[in-house]
């Protein structure tokens, strides 16, 4: 058996003390810097989010004058109303639906590179799409489609479109990938956010485009489009697309625009 006396057994204490001591201000630097550091590595759903500041609104729809003050319709116009909600658009038909930011009825081209919308899309076979960069009302533009197939999924498309805002889309005008939601609640309101990019030396345009819960900024569907065709200005006209079976509904809060892509 190997007994130590009191006097080794503090010595051996000491020792040990004395290592601690010594790793322990190795440590702690590393510690404080691991503390320091944290805060900088946010998480991937903080990633994901869009910041909400440097945002204006171009058109707040829960205002009742608002459709009247700030666009122009065209279509079924005679289904839309404005409630605490927002625009409020529900056909007894299947019907088509425009409207055209127009402060004073006078169509305004908006000069930021970032659009935002919010809406809800509790239907089945019920879209909303957002038309950007059309110079005139009679000019391409460029349009982007979000659709509801069944009541947890849905589509997301871009579309260079021929006729600004377009009654009809043909597939041949698709410039993107289809993107697949497949976590869609009906009941929940999304923002469409449009961030759109000009390559200078080929001319093309690039949209990159993100679908979100407005109220938590988790994205559920996001994608890339590119327009190999000349580029559309950036400082264009915008417009939203309603469309929707008899009895559905579609509901829009605001427009938002960003000056920096």
């Amino acid at each position: 058996m190997n007994l130590k006396s009191p006097s080794e057994k503090k010595l051996t204490f000491a020792f040990f003390k004395s290592k601690f001591v010594r790793v322990g201000r190795l440590l702690t630097p590393l510690f404080l810097l691991g503390g320091a550091l944290l805060p900088l590595a946010p998480s991937a759903e903080a990633q994901a989010s869009f910041p909400r500041s440097g945002w204006r609104t171009v058109a707040d729809l829960t205002e009742s004058a608002s459709l009247s003050r700030s666009f122009v319709e065209l279509g079924a116009k005679k289904f839309a109303s404005i409630t605490e909600e927002g625009l409020r658009w529900a056909p007894s038909a299947t019907n088509l639906y425009t409207v055209v930011y127009a402060p004073r009825a006078r169509p305004t081209p908006v000069p930021d590179p970032r659009i935002a919308v919010e809406f809800q899309l509790p239907d089945i076979n019920s879209s909303l799409g957002l038309h950007l960069h059309g110079a005139t009302e009679d000019s391409p533009s460029h349009l982007i489609l979000v659709s509801r197939n069944a009541s947890g999924t849905g589509l997301l498309r871009a579309y260079r479109t021929p006729i600004w805002p377009s009654d009809s889309i043909e597939a041949v005008d698709l410039i993107s990938p289809v993107t697949r939601l497949t976590d869609f609640p009906p009941d929940d309101w999304y923002r469409l956010t449009v961030t759109s990019r000009t390559e200078k030396k080929t001319g093309r345009t690039m949209l990159l485009v993100h679908l979100s819960t407005a109220r938590k900024d988790h994205v559920i569907g996001s994608m890339e489009a590119v327009d190999p065709a000349p580029a559309l200005p950036l400082s264009g006209l915008v417009a939203l697309r309603f469309f929707a079976s008899a009895n559905g509904q579609i509901r829009v809060r605001q427009i938002q625009a960003h000056a920096q892509p």
